[in-house]
């Protein structure tokens, strides 16, 4: 449905004689007020007949963009997740241990689902020069998937490996992959309480130098 640009739809029922003028004449007699009924009536009908079109489209487009934003908030509100991470009470630490020419960062972090519905986490992604995961102690099983239900945590712990090679002055991003309730898959970026830091005292040249 397509409105005519140059005709608002504001204007469509609108005279630029005021509706208590029209074709009413209080000093006329009875003869030329009886005259001006049929007249008065017919501009009134014609303003009608030509303004109902113009006012259901509008009624329609009302009516449909509230539907539209119903169904749009409630596609959000049903595949909404929000996934936050922080560190346990063991915190983080720079290990003593190496592998290899690389720095392993510990960390004793777990998950909490501040949505409305259950999430399944899927895994944890790392994105950055010189960074890579590693296994917080050797022949450590995988934690994933698991399931958190709203407002429930989750230990997640993550082990982080900084190349001295590289020695990258910005500390990774992580990422949470989850499906959502409704079967939704999605990445979700998360900041790790202290992460820069200990990124700072891993890639430093005395602790890159340490056998």
């Amino acid at each position: 449905m397509a409105l005519d640009e140059e005709t608002p739809i504001a204007e469509v029922a609108l005279d630029d004689e005021p509706l208590a003028e029209l074709d009413l004449d209080e000093v006329a007699g009875a003869q030329g007020a009886a005259a001006a009924g049929p007249r008065g009536g017919g501009r009134w009908r014609e303003r009608w007949t030509a303004g109902r079109p113009l006012m259901a489209i509008a009624l329609a487009s009302a009516l449909l963009g509230g539907g539209l934003v119903h169904v749009v908030e409630s596609v959000r509100e049903r595949g909404e997740t929000a996934v936050s991470v922080a560190l346990g009470e063991a915190g983080g630490a720079v290990l003593n241990r190496r592998l290899g020419n690389r720095r392993v960062i510990r960390l004793s972090t777990v998950a909490l689902n501040e949505g409305p519905s259950a999430v399944t986490i899927r895994g944890v992604r790392v994105e950055g020069d010189g960074a890579a995961l590693t296994r917080t102690f050797r022949g450590e099983a995988s934690i994933y998937p698991f399931e958190l239900a709203p407002g429930e945590t989750g230990n997640m712990p993550l082990a982080l490996t900084a190349d001295c090679d590289v020695r990258a002055p910005q500390a990774p991003r992580l990422q949470v992959d989850v499906t959502a309730a409704d079967g939704t898959q999605r990445a979700i970026a998360v900041r790790v309480p202290g992460l820069d830091e200990l990124w700072r005292r891993a890639t430093t040249p005395e602790a890159c130098s340490d056998p």
